[in-house]
C-alpha cells in the first residue's frame, strides 16, 4: 500500500515536471533527467541538466552544468551541481512540483549570473574546491592551527589500516587512536605549514605540482618558508605529506588542506640515474624530479578541540577546566556525558560500584558494561567519544578519594555530587564547602522532579542548609517535593534488590540542568549559591497514591525554578563560618 502510493506520487510529479520543462525547450534525456539552456543576465547561454532525485517531490531537484565550467564559478561543485539552497534545510512544497523546478532553475540562473566578489565567495567554500576528486583521500587532523613550519606525525590506523591521522607527534597519535579503540599500524613524518592568508584553490581537474605548492607558500607565507619546506624534503626524502593551514574567509577560523608528494618513479628516475650504479644516484638528482610532476590533493578533516568544541555549541574556554563527578550512576553518568560534550577538558569520575543488569535502561552505559566498575566503563566510553579530552577514573569511595588526593581536589574547578545518598553528601558538603565549588544533583521518585544545589566556597548557603531535624523522623530535606514518612522504594528481589523508581528521562533532565549549572559556574557566569528545582505536574506520583509536601504542592507543574535565599543562619556548616 505505501509503496504503491509513493510510486504514484512520484510518477505524477515526473509527468508534471516533464510537461513544464518541455514548454521551456528542455528535452528528456532519460528517466528523471532533462537537458536545456539557461539564459544568463550577461546574454550568455549556459547548458544545464535538471535531475529529479529519488526523493522528489519531497526534495529539491538537482541543477547541473552540462559541461565543466571553463572558469571557477562560486557555488558550483566539482560534480557540476549548482548550489541553489542549503542542504539540508530547504522546505519543499511537494504539491507544486513544477513551481519547485522553475524556482530552482531561477536560483541556478542567478548563481551563474552573479558578478560580485567571486574570489571571496569561492574562498568561503575553499574546502569544497580544494580536492580534485569527488572522493579524495583524506586525513583526520588533531593539529591546532599555527604560524611557521613544524614537523608532525602522519599515522595510519583503523580497520585494515584504512584511516589516517595528522597529529603533533607519534605519542599524541597513539594516545588519540588508542582512546578510540584502534592502534597505529605505521607512521611517517610530515610538515604543518602556516600561511598568512587563504589562497585561491586550483580549478577542478587541473593538475597540481609541488612547484606550484611551493610558489603558493612563497606568495602566502613568511619569507623563506618555501625554502624550509624544500630543505626538509631533501633531508627526509619522499613520499611526504604537507598540511597547510590558513585563516578562513572570516579571518577567525582556520582551514586545513594538504598534498601528498609521491616517491619519484618511472622513466624520469631512470634518466636522472644515468651514469650512476643502480641505487647510487645522488638524492638531489631524483628529488628534483617531483617539482614538476603532478601530486595529490588531500582533504583534511579537523578534529582538534579548537574546531570541534565550538562547532558543538560549547565554549572552548571549558577545555582548561577540571571537574570531578562523585557517583556515576543513572544521574552521574549522564552528567559526565553532558559535561564531556560541553567541552570540559578534564573529567575525574569517582564511583566504587559496578554496573548491574537492572540499571542499563537509565544508565549511560549499556549491557556491554554489566559487571564493570561504573567509573571505569564510563571513562572508557567517554575517551572513545572525545579522545581529545582527559577522562580519569577511580574506584575509590568519594571520601577516600578526597583524602588520598587532597591537593589535586583543592585545585578542582568544580565537584559534582550525584551519589543519591543524602547522608554521604552531607558529609562531603562538610568536607568541601569552604574549599571547592560544588553541586549536588538528585532526582525525586516517580517522575516528580529533581534538584541541583550549587555552592560557593565560604558563602552562606550549602547542602546542609536544606535539612531540619524532626524529633520523630530525624533529618528531613526540606527542599523535597514529596511529603515525608512515605516509602517509595520498590523491590523485585528482596532487600538486596531495592531501588528508587525514576526513569531515564528524569535522570537525563536533571543531568542537563546540572551540566548547565556547572558550565556557568566554571566560566564564572554564576557566583552565588543557588537551588534549582524541576517540578513536574506530579500526576504519576499522586496517581500512585503518594502525597506532595507543602513545597511540592506550591511548585507543582511550575517546571524549572531557582531560589537563592535558602541559607540557614543556624546551619552547622556554613552558618557559623560564612
Amino acid at each position: 500500500m505505501f509503496r504503491e502510493s509513493l510510486a504514484a506520487t512520484r510518477r505524477e510529479a515526473d509527468q508534471r515536471v516533464d510537461r513544464c520543462l518541455r514548454e521551456l525547450g528542455f528535452k528528456r534525456r532519460h528517466a528523471g533527467e532533462w537537458a536545456g539552456d539557461l539564459d544568463l543576465e550577461d546574454g550568455r547561454s549556459q547548458p544545464v541538466l535538471v535531475r529529479l532525485p529519488k526523493g522528489f517531490p519531497d526534495c529539491l531537484p538537482h541543477i547541473l552544468c552540462r559541461r565543466p565550467p571553463q572558469d571557477q564559478i562560486a557555488h558550483v561543485a566539482q560534480d557540476r551541481k549548482i548550489c541553489i539552497a542549503p542542504d539540508p534545510g530547504a522546505v519543499v512544497d511537494p504539491e507544486r512540483p513544477e513551481q519547485v523546478v522553475l524556482e530552482s532553475l531561477e536560483r541556478a540562473r542567478r548563481t551563474l549570473s552573479a558578478t560580485g566578489d567571486l574570489a571571496r565567495e569561492i574562498k568561503q567554500e575553499f574546502e569544497a574546491y580544494w580536492p580534485d576528486w569527488l572522493r579524495p583521500p583524506h586525513l583526520t587532523s588533531i593539529l591546532e592551527p599555527q604560524i611557521g613550519v613544524r614537523e608532525i606525525a602522519i599515522a595510519v590506523y583503523g580497520p585494515r589500516a584504512s584511516r589516517a591521522l595528522a597529529a603533533p607527534s607519534l605519542t599524541a597519535a597513539e594516545s588519540w587512536t588508542g582512546a578510540t579503540g584502534h592502534q597505529v599500524h605505521e607512521y611517517s613524518d610530515g610538515l604543518l605549514i602556516g600561511l598568512d592568508n587563504l589562497p585561491m584553490p586550483p580549478p577542478f581537474g587541473s593538475p597540481l605540482t609541488l612547484e606550484e605548492v611551493l610558489t603558493l607558500v612563497h606568495d602566502h607565507a613568511a619569507e623563506r618558508t618555501a625554502d624550509q619546506i624544500w630543505a626538509w624534503i631533501l633531508s627526509h626524502g619522499l613520499p611526504a605529506t604537507l598540511i597547510l593551514c590558513a585563516p578562513g574567509h572570516d579571518g577567525i577560523d582556520h582551514v586545513l588542506f594538504g598534498v601528498r608528494v609521491p616517491e619519484p618513479s618511472g622513466k624520469a628516475v631512470i634518466a636522472a640515474s644515468r651514469g650512476y650504479r643502480k641505487g647510487h644516484a645522488p638524492g638531489h638528482r631524483t628529488l628534483h624530479l617531483p617539482r614538476s610532476e603532478p601530486i595529490q590533493r588531500v582533504r583534511v578533516q579537523r578534529a582538534d578541540p579548537l574546531f570541534v568544541v565550538p562547532r558543538g555549541g560549547s565554549d572552548v574556554s571549558l577545555q582548561g577546566s577540571h571537574v570531578c563527578i562523585a557517583g556515576c550512576g543513572a544521574v552521574g553518568s549522564h552528567v559526565a556525558q553532558q559535561l564531556a560534550a560541553l567541552g570540559v577538558g578534564r573529567l575525574t569520575l569517582v564511583d566504587p560500584e559496578v554496573l548491574e543488569a537492572a540499571n542499563i535502561h537509565r544508565h549511560a552505559l549499556g549491557a556491554g558494561s554489566i559487571g564493570e566498575k561504573k567509573s571505569e566503563g564510563l571513562a572508557r566510553m567517554l575517551r572513545s567519544r572525545f579522545p581529545h579530552q582527559t577522562v580519569d577514573s577511580s574506584a575509590e569511595t568519594i571520601e577516600n578519594y578526597l583524602t588520598l588526593n587532597e591537593q589535586q581536589c583543592l585545585a578542582l574547578d568544580h565537584l559534582v555530587c550525584a551519589t543519591g545518598d543524602e547522608t554521604l553528601e552531607r558529609r562531603i558538603n562538610r568536607l568541601v564547602w569552604a574549599h571547592i565549588d560544588s553541586s549536588h544533583v538528585w532526582v525525586e521518585p516517580i517522575g516528580l522532579g529533581g534538584h541541583v544545589l550549587s555552592t560557593v566556597p565560604g558563602t552562606a548557603g550549602c547542602f546542609e542548609c536544606l535539612f531540619r531535624v524532626d524529633e520523630e523522623d530525624g533529618p528531613l530535606n526540606m527542599s523535597g517535593l514529596a511529603a515525608p514518612n512515605q516509602r517509595f522504594q520498590r523491590t523485585m528481589a528482596g532487600c538486596a534488590g531495592t531501588f528508587t523508581p525514576f526513569s531515564a528521562l528524569d535522570a537525563e533532565q536533571m543531568a542537563l540542568l546540572a551540566s548547565r549549572q556547572v558550565a556557568a559556574r566554571v566560566l564564572a557566569d554564576k557566583r552565588s549559591p543557588e537551588l534549582v528545582t524541576w517540578a513536574s505536574d506530579g500526576a504519576s506520583f499522586t496517581d500512585a497514591g503518594f502525597r506532595l509536601s507543602m513545597r511540592g504542592s506550591r511548585l507543582r507543574g511550575s517546571g524549572v525554578c531557582a531560589e537563592h535565599d535558602f541559607a540557614r543562619p543556624d546551619c552547622p556548616v556554613c552558618g557559623r563560618r560564612a
